[in-house]
Formats: structure tokens, sequence, C-alpha cells
């Protein structure tokens, strides 16, 4: 997984991880992955999509 493979590794703690809310992202083991590093993670209101198309 892109997340647990390349992406955790990456990070530091501290760091902010900020995603959209494509629904995957959502899924526990995304947040767990990233947090498991001392990231937190953050979701763009929904009403910022609009703007990034």
């Amino acid at each position: 997984m892109y997340v647990t493979q390349v992406l955790a590794p990456q990070l530091w703690k501290g760091a902010i991880v900020v995603m959209d809310n494509l629904k995957v992202h959502y899924a526990e083991r995304v947040r767990v992955a990233i947090e498991s590093v001392g990231t937190k993670v953050k979701f763009l209101p929904p009403t910022l999509q609009i703007y990034l198309l």
C-alpha cells in the first residue's frame, strides 16, 4: 500500500498530512499508518474541493 510503503517512511513527528475527501482517505488503516509515525491527519473541508478543479 502506498501509504505504508512510500508515504509513512518519509514523514516525521509533528508533520501534518492534508488530504481531500476521497473516500479511500477515510480508511482507518490509512489514518493509522500516518499517525503511527507521529504525524497528524487533516482533511480539507468539502467546499474547498470546488476550487481545486
